[in-house]
């Protein structure tokens, strides 16, 4: 399970359970991000962010599903009517993906010099068979790319505040509403995400992270100044929850560049199961973290 399994770690190894910038600023739904017009020539994707078919798809397989998607029946709950109401649980709608290889527009992304050695580096490492451990593996919180494990997140609102509780690891993405900036020196794991609405679209950015990270389980680098701005929106009479993601890290990329992400309403997961990260990365009994390695920087 320590191979390409470990590009899933947090839903395959540490699963309990049954069961991803620059500001957009006034950018149209359907529109392009900073810097997309310069990675592939053409006009900008549809409305509803179309993938190509080539578009980021992980090379390996999809792990078995932890959640069966209902056929939902004319009587099984419904998502809120109100198309700001994103409350509920909500479960992949597009096949998961592990490594983000491509952007939105289906262009390779384009690593500096640094984020190079360290994506090599972690991908040598799984090939000799000692994977490199990440964020979740050491329990910490990762909510920035719980989006792309297999498992659900349910959304709960008030005015000022929008949670994403995650399944796995019980991660929490915390949305500060009413805000204009976030609060300098404060660095979480998480960042620090402050969010307003764009008629019916939750815009988010978030900063300050606490350490370096991995973007997705296959260990797509970002550092901890990495700027991460989101666009999050109902679609299919609100069955669909729409995530635009845009990376913006001069640091690990030459250029912002973007990803997208859909999520199906999915009401027979509504109670989150229970996840015990200590027990199951290794208490002090002697666990061994599943043979992961300590993740550094790349050999210079």
């Amino acid at each position: 399970m320590l191979n390409m399994r470990n590009r899933y770690v947090a839903a395959v190894l540490l699963s309990l359970t049954t069961f991803s910038h620059g500001s957009y600023g006034q950018t149209p739904i359907g529109g392009a991000p900073p810097g997309a017009a310069a990675a592939v020539n053409g006009p900008p994707p549809p409305v509803g962010y179309g993938i190509p078919p080539s578009a980021g798809r992980a090379d390996d397989v999809d792990p078995p599903a932890l959640v069966k998607r209902p056929k939902l029946s004319d009587k099984a709950p419904q998502p809120a009517a109100a198309p700001r109401n994103f409350e509920g649980v909500w479960y992949h709608a597009d096949p998961l993906q592990g490594n983000i290889l491509r952007d939105l527009y289906g262009a390779r992304l384009t690593y500096t010099e640094e984020a190079k050695k360290i994506l090599n580096y972690r991908r040598e490492m799984e090939k000799a068979g000692k994977p490199l451990s990440n964020a979740s593996s050491k329990c910490y919180p990762a909510p920035t790319w719980s989006f792309e494990i297999n498992a659900p997140f349910q959304i709960v609102q008030t005015d000022d505040l929008i949670y994403f509780v995650f399944q796995e690891f019980h991660g929490l993405w915390q949305i500060h509403m009413n805000q204009q900036n976030s609060p300098a020196g404060e660095r979480n794991f998480g960042g620090y995400s402050v969010g307003h609405w764009d008629g019916n679209t939750l815009v988010v950015d978030t900063v300050n992270f606490r350490d370096p990270m991995w973007l997705d389980s296959a260990g797509t680098p970002a550092s901890k100044d990495v700027r991460l701005s989101y666009r999050i929106r109902k679609l299919e009479d609100g069955k669909s929850l729409e995530i635009l993601t845009t990376v913006n890290d001069p640091q690990m990329y030459t250029r912002p560049w973007s990803f997208v992400r859909s999520f199906a309403w999915t009401p027979n997961a509504w109670m989150l199961g229970e996840y015990d990260c200590e027990h199951q990365v290794g208490e002090s009994g002697g666990a061994t973290r599943y043979g992961l390695s300590e993740d550094a920087q790349a050999p210079q």
